[in-house]
């Protein structure tokens, strides 16, 4: 059995001086993202596991 750990794109932490809770990507996230989809383009997974915040789900969406 083989395990893949994937961790999420950059996330926009800060927004207007302030701290966000459950932040989405950056568009360096999303650059991130879609170079790692690229990469990984040619591999099968079997199950794909995501957590329910935003960063996680909008990282495995190329990916999906």
């Amino acid at each position: 059995m083989e395990i893949v750990l994937i961790r999420h794109g950059e996330p926009e932490w800060v927004r207007d001086g302030l701290a966000v809770n459950d932040p989405p990507l950056t568009s360096l996230g999303q650059r991130q993202v879609q170079r790692l989809a690229d990469s990984l383009c040619g591999e099968h997974f079997d199950e794909v596991l995501v957590s329910p915040l935003v960063r996680a789900r909008q990282t495995a969406a190329p990916l999906l």
